[in-house]
């Protein structure tokens, strides 16, 4: 059989670049290959800063033959990654992975980008407010640059340390549900592709949320990244541009955020008493820096007076609170921890001004914030239950230091 003109061309470009057969098919165009028209290919000008690795077709199949191979291997012999990819969107044809199909799944336009995020987003609504966020997979996600043919894996928190073992983001349904995942790795792909887009679509959804009748005189806080972080800094100058824009146009917006990268944070952070806050570049992003960072972004923040959130290890208040069952911590009907005895909050304060060198006095539990105003400067440092309370802490300004229990 004669092979037509643009099968026999591929054919002959597959052998000069020595690329196997079975990929052909990623050059080609025609009506059966289902490609994003929004999506255009990643512009590395604008992403010059970003980290990331290359992964060829070869390697993103064995790859994922490994993560479908996982679910009959015991948990010990299991392959574990940083780059976590639900098994449930993993597909064969032909008993081969079905790469185009993959593409399809992870290119197509998320079809929605904000939400009301997790249990603590949801909590921090209040009368007067609201909360909405974005996420990002968390460490690692993976892209698919459609003008070069190519998939990236990207670091979505280049700043990460050893906060990767504990990362909620990584646990939970952020990696039972599939549609978590197909949502982050769209986002994700959106932004890289058509960054002008992403931003079209977000600030669009944000609009249509804030304006309805219920929302209209209330507060907007958004939170930049529940999962992932501002991994490049064209992501971060999209973010602050989306904030002013919709600050110009009436909308009551707080954004704040939680970062690993140090120059993020130095180059928006507050003054001691507030009074620098118009240089920075978004004067109204309240971004405290996580000190979790790898040692590389650590090093670069001069933490006098900066804020802060901060992981308390479970040995020190793993004997304060209720357990059951032996193990598991018990909570309240507000889905709050709760202290074994009368003065077990006094304990935890004593504990964490000790191990973290802070004064006591200045040490409020998270149901003291919330009856507490807000101070003209930043004074006070928070125990947060990382089950049952908000994100007060990091919306407000007069908190330094934030300290999460970890559990």
């Amino acid at each position: 059989m004669i092979k037509d003109n643009r099968e026999r061309l591929f054919e002959l470009m597959n052998r000069v670049a020595k690329m196997p057969n079975n990929v052909s098919y990623l050059l080609m165009s025609d009506e059966n290959k289902i490609i994003n028209e929004s999506l255009d290919e990643i512009d590395m000008s604008q992403f010059s800063d970003m980290q990331y690795s290359c992964m060829n077709i070869d390697e993103l199949k064995n790859y994922l033959n490994k993560i479908l191979n996982n679910y009959s291997l015991s948990s010990s012999k299991r392959v574990k990654s940083t780059l976590l990819i639900h098994n449930k969107i993993i597909q064969k044809k032909d008993n081969d992975i079905d790469v185009q199909k993959f593409i399809d799944d992870i290119t197509q336009l998320p079809k929605q980008i904000i939400s009301t995020g997790n249990a603590k987003m949801i909590k921090s609504s209040t009368e007067n407010s609201y909360t909405i966020t974005i996420g990002l997979p968390a460490f690692k996600g993976i892209a698919y640059d459609i003008e070069r043919k190519n998939f990236i894996v990207v670091h979505t928190c280049p700043g990460a340390g050893n906060c990767v073992k504990c990362c909620y983001a990584r646990k939970g349904r952020y990696v039972l549900l599939p549609n978590i995942f197909l949502k982050q790795t769209r986002i994700l792909n959106l932004l890289l592709n058509n960054p002008e887009g992403f931003k079209e679509q977000l600030k669009k959804e944000i609009k249509n949320f804030g304006s309805k009748k219920e929302l209209i005189n209330k507060r907007m806080l958004f939170r930049w990244n529940d999962s992932g972080d501002f991994f490049t800094k064209k992501y971060f100058d999209i973010a602050r541009e989306i904030m002013k824009e919709l600050q110009d146009e009436g909308f009551d917006v707080k954004p704040y955020a939680h970062t690993k990268v140090a120059d993020i944070y130095n180059s928006n952070r507050l003054s001691s008493d507030f009074s620098g806050s118009l240089k920075t570049d978004a004067p109204d992003f309240i971004i405290a820096f996580s000190v979790d960072a790898n040692k590389k972004e650590f090093n670069k923040v001069d933490l006098t007076n900066a804020k802060t959130s901060e992981i308390v290890p479970r040995k020190y208040f793993d004997d304060l609170f209720l357990k059951s069952n032996g193990k598991y911590f018990d909570v309240n009907s507000k889905g709050e921890l709760i202290f074994k005895d009368s003065d077990g909050l006094d304990e935890l304060k004593r504990r964490i001004a000790t191990e973290f060198n802070v004064n006591i006095n200045s040490l409020l539990s998270h149901e003291e914030l919330l009856r507490t105003p807000e101070a003209d400067k930043p004074i006070y440092n928070v125990i947060v239950h990382s089950k049952g309370e908000t994100d007060l802490s990091t919306q407000r300004p007069d908190v330094l230091r934030t300290f999460f229990l970890i559990h």
